[in-house]
């Protein structure tokens, strides 16, 4: 039986949060790496299985390969902290008043206070990101200039090797020419 590949790293919980902390958090896009790198585990899983002698006549495995409906996905439980979480930030937003005015507007300037401190963090990660992604494109550029360097370099270095050797075989060719030129026959 082959092995099978090893698991992810991360549940997907971990790697949203991994993914709104590298990106910022009001992107939906995660970051695809590891999950590439686990699909390719599982694809060559899946390759040897089916190249095995008795579970690749399996009907199991072929079930499993040609059923068009997707399984059933578990739903994801929230944890304690995240539950209470949500909890607060309802009661935040939700229209109940204080009954003292003094708190009320402490509330209210709470609320868009952590609204305004979230909104500034978001633009400053996406700038931060953004001089990321420029600084590995910038060394990719390099990177580039510096492989069309050496090309370059060896082409030079390729045709002053040529040149020389021109320049030797005619030499070579002159003087044996000037010697039977000057040899009385």
């Amino acid at each position: 039986m082959p092995p099978l590949p090893p698991r992810p790293g991360a549940d997907p919980q971990s790697a949203e949060s991994k993914s709104k902390k590298q990106f910022g958090s009001g992107t939906k896009s995660m970051s695809g790496d590891d999950f590439r790198q686990d699909v390719a585990g599982l694809e060559r899983y899946m390759a040897q299985m089916l190249r095995h002698p008795v579970f690749g006549r399996d009907r199991h495995i072929a079930e499993f390969l040609e059923h068009r409906n997707a399984p059933i996905r578990a739903k994801i439980k929230k944890g304690f902290f995240a539950g209470m979480k949500e909890s607060l930030e309802t009661r935040k937003t939700s229209g109940v008043r204080d009954a003292d005015d003094f708190f009320q507007k402490e509330r209210e300037w709470a609320v868009a206070y952590g609204a305004h401190i979230k909104d500034a963090c978001d633009r400053f990660n996406g700038v931060i990101f953004a001089q990321m992604r420029l600084a590995n494109q910038v060394g990719n550029f390099r990177f580039s200039l510096l492989i069309f360097d050496f090309f370059e370099f060896r082409k030079q270095e390729v045709l002053c090797f040529c040149f020389r050797q021109t320049l030797g075989a005619r030499k070579s060719y002159r003087t044996k020419t000037n010697k039977s030129q000057k040899q009385p026959t």
